[in-house]
C-alpha cells in the first residue's frame, strides 16, 4: 500500500464499493424475479394457522409454489368471503366443511375428470369423499376426517356388572336398563345413554344421521346430477326405513320404554357425561383429548360407533373437510396443483399427527396405528359417510322439529318423516 498513491488509493475503494453495489442490485433484482416467477395462492380456512403451516412444511422442497394461509372462524366465513370476493380481495382456495360445499357450490370450480381421474380419486379417497363427484367433475379434494366414536364410562359399566360397551344396537338395547338408574319418582339420576331428544343431545343431528345412513337411508342423494331428499324410503306401503330409524332414536325418550333414559329437562348430554352421569356418549373423535382436559379424573375410554347386528355393511357419521378451488382464483391450474399436494401422502400424514384426526386418504389408513385411541378412528373413518347439508341452521330446525313432534306426541312417526323430507327438498330446491 506503501507504493498506491492516494488517488489510487481513492480509485480502488470507489471500484470496489460498486462492484459490491452491483452485487446487492443483482440479489435484489434475482430475488424479486424469483418472487414474481413464483405462483402464490391465498387459502382461507377454519383450521388454525400453526396445523395449517406444519402441513405445508412438508412441501417446503418444492420452490415452484407458494402457499399464504388466513384462518378464519367458521362463524362468520361465508360473510366474510362474500364481501372479499365482491371486492376482488378473495382467495384462490378455501377449505370447507362438508356442510359448507353447497352454500359456495356456485363459486366453486369444478376440477375435470380429464386432471383427476374418477377412478384415481375413488382408489386415493375414503368412500365418504365421493360426495364430492359430480357427472362433470370434483367439487372438492377431502382433506381430514373426523368420525363419530362411542365414549364409555368404565365406571358405571363396572358397577353394573357389564364388562365391555356393545358392539350392536342390539346389545345396547339389553343393557340399556342395568346402566340407567331412577329414583323412586322415576326421575333419571344416571342415564345409560343420552338419545330420544334434540335440544340437549350434543351431535344430534349427527347421531340420527348414522342410525338413517346404517338402514340405507341416504338423507341426501343425488339422482341425474341433481341432489334430492330421501329420509322416508317406503317400500310396497310398508313401515320405511327412515321412520324405524327415528323409532328407534325416540324411544329412548319415551317413559313408557324399557329403554328410557333420557329427556328434556336433562342438562346437555355432552356435560352429563363429563360429570359421570351418563355412561355412552356419542361424540366426535376430535373430542377426545378436550373431554380428558375438561376432566382428567373421568375414568373413559372409546369405542366403534354402535352398528346393526349382522350389518352387511358398517357406516357412521363423520364431519370432513376438503379443499375447493374458486372460479375467481387468479390461476386455477396452479390452485388445483396445489390443493393435490396439500392433499398428498405426506401433508396429510403430517395433519393427522398435529390434529389427531384420522387420514383421509386409503393408503395412509392402512399403515395401522399403536396409539389405542386412534387405532379406533381409524376404522372409523374407513366407515364415514357424511351428506351435503344445503344449510347447516335450517337443517337442525328440521331434524329438530322431526324429533320433537314424534317425542310430544304431535305428529305420527309417518308424519314427521314425511314432512322433514319436504322441507328438505324445498331447502335444496
Amino acid at each position: 500500500m506503501k507504493n498506491l498513491s492516494i488517488f489510487q488509493i481513492i480509485f480502488l475503494c470507489i471500484f470496489v464499493l460498486f462492484v459490491l453495489a452491483g452485487l446487492l442490485i443483482v440479489a435484489i433484482y434475482d430475488r424479486q424475479g424469483s418472487s414474481r416467477n413464483v405462483p402464490e395462492a391465498i387459502v382461507w380456512g377454519s383450521l388454525t394457522e400453526k396445523q395449517f403451516r406444519a402441513v405445508v412444511g412438508t412441501l417446503s422442497d418444492d420452490q415452484t409454489f407458494r402457499v399464504a394461509y388466513v384462518e378464519k372462524r367458521a362463524e362468520s366465513f361465508d360473510s366474510e368471503l362474500t364481501e372479499a370476493l365482491a371486492s376482488g380481495k378473495g382467495p384462490d382456495i378455501v377449505l370447507l366443511p362438508q356442510d359448507s360445499i353447497l352454500r359456495q357450490s356456485d363459486r366453486i370450480f369444478l376440477i375435470p375428470f380429464e386432471t383427476i381421474p374418477e377412478r384415481t380419486f375413488k382408489d386415493t379417497f375414503i368412500e365418504e369423499g365421493e360426495m364430492y363427484l359430480t357427472g362433470d367433475g370434483i367439487l372438492a379434494i377431502p382433506f381430514s376426517v373426523d368420525p363419530m366414536v362411542m365414549y364409555w364410562n368404565r365406571d358405571i359399566f363396572s358397577t353394573a356388572g357389564i364388562a365391555k360397551p356393545p358392539a350392536t344396537w342390539e346389545e345396547l338395547v339389553s343393557i340399556s336398563p342395568q346402566l340407567t338408574a331412577k329414583d323412586s319418582n322415576r326421575n333419571i339420576v344416571r342415564s345409560a345413554v343420552s338419545l330420544g331428544e334434540f335440544s340437549n343431545i350434543s351431535n344430534a343431528k349427527s347421531i340420527i344421521s348414522s342410525l338413517f345412513f346404517q338402514l340405507d337411508v341416504p338423507i341426501v342423494e343425488r339422482v341425474s346430477d341433481r341432489l334430492s331428499a330421501s329420509l322416508f324410503q317406503s317400500e310396497n306401503f310398508a313401515v320405511g326405513r327412515g321412520q324405524s330409524a327415528l323409532s328407534f332414536y325416540t324411544q329412548f325418550a319415551d317413559p313408557l320404554s324399557r329403554v328410557y333414559s333420557w329427556n328434556r329437562s336433562l342438562p346437555l348430554s355432552r356435560n352429563a357425561f363429563l360429570g359421570g352421569n351418563v355412561a355412552i356418549y356419542f361424540g366426535f373423535a376430535s373430542e377426545v383429548y378436550d373431554l380428558r382436559a375438561k376432566n382428567p379424573n373421568l375414568n373413559y375410554d372409546v369405542a366403534l360407533f354402535p352398528q346393526l347386528q349382522d350389518a352387511k355393511k358398517k357406516v357412521v357419521f363423520g364431519k370432513m373437510n376438503a379443499l375447493s378451488v374458486l372460479k375467481t382464483s387468479r390461476d386455477i391450474a396452479n390452485s388445483i396443483r396445489i390443493i393435490q399436494l396439500l392433499a398428498g401422502i405426506e401433508a396429510l400424514r403430517e395433519l393427522s399427527k398435529v390434529t389427531g384426526l384420522p387420514p383421509a386418504r386409503r393408503d395412509l389408513l392402512s399403515e395401522r396405528p399403536n396409539d389405542s385411541y386412534q387405532a379406533i378412528f381409524y376404522t372409523g373413518a374407513l366407515q364415514s359417510h357424511a351428506w351435503l347439508d344445503p344449510d347447516r341452521v335450517s337443517t337442525d330446525m328440521i331434524f329438530r322439529d322431526m324429533v320433537e313432534s314424534v317425542v310430544s306426541g304431535k305428529e305420527s312417526l309417518g308424519e314427521s318423516i314425511s314432512r322433514a323430507e319436504a322441507d328438505l327438498k324445498a331447502l335444496l330446491q
